[in-house]
């Protein structure tokens, strides 16, 4: 995937904003307060840490990640990328909720994509 970096773009369809209105939207709330630190997107972390910012696409829907999460380095985020993939799809499974075509877009604080996860990949 070609990204030039900056903002995603906010893609709807059929007047549907975010993937909570499409769907219930269940685990990807509960994943996100999980993680969420509770500061201003795209702000430096008092940690020193790098943040990342956790992204989901489905189709051309896009829901972004306005606060982000630190984490020491990229492969951290990852990892946390590869985790949270699979939670949510168990937690989507048992609210009913598509996970065909879902993926995760993990950005730096600079908007740079470091990795592109569709969900089906975390099953096998």
């Amino acid at each position: 995937m070609a990204f030039s970096g900056g903002a995603l773009p906010l893609v709807s369809v059929d007047g549907v904003d975010d993937l909570a209105s499409l769907c219930k939207g269940n685990a990807i709330r509960r994943r996100r307060q999980e993680l969420g630190t509770g500061t201003n997107h795209r702000l430096i972390s008092f940690s020193g840490m790098p943040k990342y910012y956790f992204h989901i696409r489905s189709g051309d829907i896009f829901s972004p990640d306005d606060q982000g999460v630190d984490f020491p380095d990229v492969e951290a985020a990852k990892k946390e990328a590869f985790t949270a993939a699979r939670e949510m799809i168990a937690d989507m499974v048992l609210d009913g909720d598509p996970i065909d075509g879902m993926r995760f877009e993990v950005t730096d604080e600079s908007g740079n994509v470091v990795l592109t996860l569709p969900f089906r990949f975390v099953l096998d």
